[in-house]
């Protein structure tokens, strides 16, 4: 698959018509999300009653993105994602909590259950759009990530290791998902070795920090800096660098960049005080969700995340 092609499918997977359930028992919220989303590329299927909004998402009713009520009677938001993540096939469904329950131990318990997008209520259109766009861009790159991996040539498990030099987000793209298909399960860490390429790239040699990428994001304008940033001359020739090596007992990525480095130890946890925020999830998701171990090296521009390898027949 060429690079234009690869664009191709992220772009397409980004301007589609998105299918959004809402469930919520408060039938305004609905008219409400209804209203502020309308005029975008989404389609909307709500539910007032929870029960009935889990029983079609179950049945394999079409969801590209769950927006879910933390409290509910009789089935809260909770309860749903607990189903949810007994589902093979909604475990990864990208959902945002809308919640009045914004207190740390209350984000806690909904991080536990697999929430990483949330909403606090009451909200704006621009609050909601934000957070929705996020989540579904996300989701984007998945989509494209993975019809990159259906290409990766079976060969590629003869490898012993590999090194790659990168600095465009099409590099991550389509090097992420060859490297992914090296390991045993490629979609278990496909995400998480694109979140680290993608943080090498913004934040490592373009420096973008945390609080300017989360005004990006509400502007809407993120990759148009990520490609004005990539054509200055302070930064064009910096690259970072991808090494995976295969032995019999475990796989080792490392990915290291030309920047200053950073205080990675808050990011290495789901921490409730940021779960509002519209980025800064990915490192702990990734740790939590794709790899055995997440260790950064000072000054923090390496990361090396380990794999252990399946016991046969496990």
């Amino acid at each position: 698959m060429c690079p234009a092609e690869r664009l191709a499918i992220a772009e397409a997977a980004r301007t589609q018509s998105f299918h959004i359930v809402a469930i919520d028992d408060d039938p305004t919220t609905l008219l409400v999300i209804e209203e502020f989303l309308s005029g975008d590329h989404y389609e909307l299927t709500c539910f007032d009653d929870p029960e009935r909004g889990l029983d079609y998402l179950l049945a394999g009713g079409k969801a590209d993105m769950l927006l879910l009520d933390r409290l509910m009677p009789r089935l809260d938001g909770l309860a749903v994602m607990q189903r949810l993540r007994e589902d093979e096939r909604l475990r990864r469904l990208p959902v945002i909590m809308e919640t009045s329950a914004s207190s740390p131990s209350e984000i806690a318990d909904g991080i536990e259950a697999g929430v990483f997008f949330y909403l606090p209520k009451p909200f704006d259109q621009r609050a909601l759009r934000t957070v929705v766009r996020h989540a579904l861009d996300n989701s984007a790159n998945v989509v494209a990530l993975n019809a990159e991996l259906e290409q990766a040539n079976a060969a590629l498990n003869r490898l012993a290791s590999c090194s790659f030099a990168f600095s465009t987000l099409e590099d991550v793209l389509h090097i992420a998902s060859y490297v992914a298909a090296l390991y045993p399960r490629p979609t278990d860490v496909l995400s998480g070795i694109r979140e680290f390429m993608l943080n090498a790239v913004e934040h490592g040699n373009l420096e973008i920090g945390y609080a300017e990428k989360t005004l990006l994001n509400e502007a809407g304008t993120w990759e148009l800096e990520i490609r004005r940033r990539l054509a200055d001359p302070r930064y064009r020739e910096r690259r970072a660098t991808l090494r995976l090596e295969r032995t019999p007992q475990e796989l080792v990525l490392t990915v290291s960049d030309e920047g200053r480095g950073f205080d990675w130890r808050p990011f290495l946890v789901m921490d409730p005080a940021r779960a509002l925020d519209n980025h800064g999830r990915g490192i702990a998701i990734a740790r939590l969700l794709c790899f055995d171990s997440v260790e950064y090296h000072a000054p923090g521009n390496t990361v090396v995340c380990r794999k252990r390898r399946e016991a046969a027949g496990s």
